[in-house]
């Protein structure tokens, strides 16, 4: 049995200028933002089949990266301009082979959930 737990607010997160970028491509207003990097992954394990979890902010450095799960779906997006050359490569929206992953991601989304919930205490 999972646990829920609803939230009045919104939750953002903080992309900087690139948050316009992002606005204008989810319109279809401009193309995808050239230092935004995505990755898509499809979790083949039913424990993150059936987990949600909001957009988070992974690593601070030259770039930043987020993260957030829907259903089995992850969602991996990397910003800034020193993005590497292999990431851009595997970016679904702009990669000529729009590549999607699929592995298991028990071990990541059960970190991101414990971090979570430690977060609320």
């Amino acid at each position: 049995m999972a646990a829920s737990k609803v939230v009045d607010e919104p939750i953002t997160i903080d992309l900087g200028h690139y948050n316009e970028e992002l606005r204008k491509y989810l319109l279809g207003q401009t193309a995808f933002p050239a230092n935004v990097a995505l990755l898509l992954i499809v979790c083949a394990d039913a424990f993150s089949q059936d987990m949600f979890y909001p957009p988070s902010l992974g690593r601070r450095r030259e770039e930043r990266t987020y993260t957030f799960q829907a259903r089995g779906l992850n969602f991996f997006m990397i910003v800034g301009k020193q993005i590497p050359d292999t990431m851009r490569q595997l970016c679904c929206a702009t990669s000529p082979q729009q590549w999607v992953f699929s592995r298991s991601c028990e071990e990541k989304v059960m970190k991101a959930a414990q971090r979570l919930l430690s977060a609320r205490d």
